[in-house]
């Protein structure tokens, strides 16, 4: 995904945190002292809640950081309970839990367009970018 974006002439900036609260990398280094974003938009990879992950979340907080950020922020979800050709042959789409934690609580903190990104491999189990999702 990073190199399709910079393909495209985008700068990227990745980060990660070890943690549940993927706001102190945002605010640490995408965002001036106001807490205005540096950045253009803020691509999420994990699929889960800004704050809080998918245990904890703190919608509150993560409004506050959103806010004063100013941009965009979209959450790609990497399909988690299935694989591919479960989710493709699916008549439900994705997998209730995941519409749970990784549509549904992100768009409560203010995540917008949300799309898989990513699947399981049915025999490996690996992840692997679904490259049409991607371009």
């Amino acid at each position: 995904m990073v190199q399709e974006f910079e393909r495209r002439g985008a700068r990227v900036l990745c980060s990660y945190t070890g943690g549940l609260d993927f706001s102190v990398p945002m605010t640490q280094y995408m965002a001036r002292d106001s807490g205005e974003g540096i950045v253009d938009t803020v691509v999420n990879l994990t699929g889960f809640s800004l704050c809080g992950g998918p245990a904890s979340q703190d919608a509150k907080k993560s409004k506050e950081v959103l806010m004063k950020f100013n941009r965009p922020y979209l959450v790609s979800i990497p399909l988690v309970f299935q694989s591919f050709t479960e989710w493709q042959e699916s008549d439900l789409g994705l997998h209730p839990v995941q519409v749970a934690l990784q549509v549904a609580l992100p768009e409560i903190d203010g995540a917008i367009e949300p799309i898989i990104y990513a699947g399981r491999d049915g025999q490996s189990g690996r992840a692997i970018p679904m490259q049409d999702r991607i371009n």
